[in-house]
């Protein structure tokens, strides 16, 4: 595989375990010159559980988008960003279609009992790292 095609995609949501999630890439991406990809998955709310008054989904990916510039603002290489309005596997899985492997962060003390990180790890087409906080 060319250098310039490797790729490592990290799943974001704001919390400490994908912040180190992140930081793994980066340094992985230092030894083997791969493209990191962030990516965060956001949902709006359905059209019945919407109301006026209630957030915009407008200001629901805003609000995603501000929390991955945050999470890549001060990394070591460049880091490309993708927010994308759907579920969290079903968007990291389709994100991680030809990369040389999935980071994602563990989530409690079950890490992986029921989450995202399962269901990645199920059915990923690439090796799946899941970082603990």
């Amino acid at each position: 595989m060319a250098e310039d095609d490797r790729r490592i995609v990290v799943g974001v949501d704001g919390t400490e375990t994908a912040a180190a999630a992140l930081r793994w890439a980066v340094l992985q991406s230092g030894y083997t010159g791969a493209r990191v990809e962030a990516v965060l998955a956001w949902e709006s709310p359905a059209a019945y559980e919407w109301a006026p008054g209630l957030t915009e989904p407008a200001d629901v990916e805003a609000a995603a988008r501000e929390v991955l510039d945050k999470a890549v603002a001060d990394t070591a290489v460049p880091v490309t960003r993708t927010v994308v309005n759907g579920n969290a596997v079903r968007v990291l899985l389709d994100a991680a279609r030809g990369a040389d492997v999935l980071v994602l962060g563990s989530q409690g003390h079950d890490e992986l009992k029921g989450s995202v990180g399962l269901h990645c790890l199920h059915h990923a087409k690439c090796p799946v790292l899941v970082m603990r906080g």
